[in-house]
């Protein structure tokens, strides 16, 4: 019962953002999968992600690991 909720509730959420369709037609009820609008929102969020670990890095530079007392 509890997978069929879920499968319920994730159906709504890509409904929801447009990345599935439902529709009913005099003689045929079907489901459309947007994969291209998929893709170009996966594409967004990678770049949008690289973007950000750029600017991470730029900000906090990140030292060497040193030990106590021992120098280079």
């Amino acid at each position: 019962m509890r997978a069929l909720l879920i499968v319920a509730l994730l159906a709504v959420v890509l409904a929801l953002i447009g990345w599935v369709t439902f529709y009913v037609g005099p003689d045929r009820t079907g489901v459309d999968v947007d994969t291209q609008r998929i893709e170009q929102d996966i594409s967004g969020l990678k770049d949008s992600a690289e973007q950000l670990g750029d600017r991470f890095t730029e900000n906090n530079e990140v030292e060497p690991d040193v030990e106590a007392g021992v120098e280079p």
